[in-house]
């Protein structure tokens, strides 16, 4: 159980290591055909830890609706 909780990164590493780039997103997602479609506006900051990418399933563009 011990060994588990090592290799587990803190919050504040997940957080530093987080995607913020949209078209960094897409493409791990295997959806850059969709990028002509996403419209984020300039001031909205995106933050997402590769652990909840991880959890998401490549290719299924209903994340994005």
């Amino acid at each position: 159980m011990i060994n588990h909780l090592i290799t587990q990164k803190n919050w504040q590493t997940q957080l530093s290591e987080a995607i913020t780039s949209i078209d960094e997103l897409l493409s791990i997602l295997k959806l850059e055909s969709l990028r002509a479609e996403v419209y984020v506006p300039k001031h909205f900051e995106l933050r997402v830890p590769r652990g909840f990418v991880a959890k998401m399933i490549i290719g299924d563009s209903m994340i994005l609706y």
